[in-house]
């Protein structure tokens, strides 16, 4: 899940959804 925030964000609200996955655990938001 990681991968997603240095590759690209597709939407702007994108970036919240990533960071809130990334806080989580990345995959388990997935």
């Amino acid at each position: 899940g990681m991968v997603i925030l240095t590759t690209h964000q597709p939407l702007p609200g994108a970036a919240d959804t990533v960071r809130r996955l990334a806080l989580t655990g990345g995959e388990a938001g997935l």
